[in-house]
């Protein structure tokens, strides 16, 4: 299970790479993207209206997102699969 999500941890570093994010902070329950305007490929503007799909979430600042991802959740695993597919359908 370490490996595992050792293995998801670095995979979510390279989608970090490909979709511009420069900082993410993951919880069990809540997902916090934020976006370097230097290095992002997409539009902010198409970024935020593919992110603003996901039922949670809520742009906090212009280059800064916050998703919901699950409710009083104990384990980091659930929640870095729906970041890796997050982050998937950004690219």
């Amino acid at each position: 299970k370490e490996a595992e999500n050792m293995l998801l941890k670095i995979m979510l570093r390279v989608l970090c790479i490909k979709t511009g994010v420069s900082r993410l902070d993951l919880t069990p329950d809540s997902l916090t993207l934020t976006f370097s305007e230097s290095y992002v490929q997409k539009p902010l503007a198409r970024i935020q209206s593919i992110l603003e799909k996901q039922p949670s979430c809520q742009c906090v600042k212009k280059n800064r997102f916050k998703i919901r991802l699950g409710h009083r959740r104990t384990h980091i695993s659930k929640a870095l699969f729906e970041t890796r597919n997050i982050l998937n359908s950004l690219t």
